[in-house]
């Protein structure tokens, strides 16, 4: 294996550049090889091994490592670790690319948007018409997705009168928007 020359003698981490350019042609292929068998989306290969070199960078001394092999691949390890879990968090496994063909390219019409506006300014007007509690119970259940029983533990209430104050929301909600069109 042969260590590159620096491009400037006058460069003060000229030795921390040779030992991660020699680190990079060592351990390029075996890391691509790693994360091939690990990663869904192959295409982000490239970043994770730039991860592991960049992590192995911010670390001062990694060249005087006794086993620089076994601290390249338990940095991969993280690196792929940290990957699935920002994989799994912003579930990229579902999300579909936008489409003009599929999802249409033709923007909202003025009065549409006007008419959203209203329906929207009625159902706030709405909700706030509602008693608080029975407000929140729908607040909690409808926009923050928390479940009955989470909503009645938190409230301090049974779980029925959780879901009668519920009814009352939907029934008050539906009735004004009936109202409004």
């Amino acid at each position: 294996m042969t260590i590159q020359e620096p491009t400037s003698g006058a460069d003060s981490h000229a030795p921390e550049a040779q030992a991660l350019d020699r680190l990079m042609l060592e351990f390029r292929p075996a890391l691509t090889r790693y994360f091939v068998r690990r990663v869904k989306l192959k295409d982000e290969i490239p970043d994770l091994i730039q991860e592991v070199f960049v992590r192995l960078l911010r670390r001062d001394d990694s060249t005087h490592l006794e086993s620089v092999r076994g601290y390249v691949f338990e940095t991969a390890h993280s690196v792929a670790i940290d990957w699935l879990r920002r994989y799994e968090s912003h579930r990229r496994g579902v999300h579909e690319t936008f489409d003009t063909q599929l999802h249409g390219g033709a923007e909202c019409a003025t009065d549409q948007l006007l008419m959203g506006r209203e329906d929207l300014e009625c159902v706030i007007s709405a909700l706030m018409e509602l008693p608080e509690r029975t407000r929140a119970v729908f607040i909690l259940r409808r926009m923050e997705s928390m479940k009955f029983k989470d909503i009645a533990v938190r409230l301090g209430v049974s779980l029925s009168t959780v879901e009668q104050h519920m009814y009352r929301a939907m029934a008050h909600l539906m009735s004004r928007l009936r109202e409004g069109l």
